[in-house]
């Protein structure tokens, strides 16, 4: 719980630096990755305290939370970030 709300909280942050610096790549894909990750904060949530109906979707968005994390961890390696920083 913690963790999703300090990574939730974190997150507007570094996407308006990336998004003033203009690194659309990184901003577009650290976008899917705050969106991925309150997918799976509301899901998980609700399936903890709410609706056991919402065990269906824990696993896709587990796994949509992995996929984008690593797709915007890999856009934040191999930019061109280091070069303009």
């Amino acid at each position: 719980m913690v963790t999703n709300l300090v990574s939730l909280t974190g997150f507007p942050f570094c996407l308006e630096y990336y998004h003033y610096k203009h690194f659309q790549a990184i901003f577009y894909t650290g976008v899917l990755a705050a969106l991925a990750n309150l997918f799976l904060a509301v899901v998980f949530y609700a399936l903890m305290l709410l609706f056991r109906d919402f065990e269906k979707y824990h696993i896709p968005a587990v796994v949509a939370v992995l996929v984008t994390n690593i797709v915007y961890a890999l856009t934040l390696i191999f930019s061109k970030v280091r070069e303009r920083f």
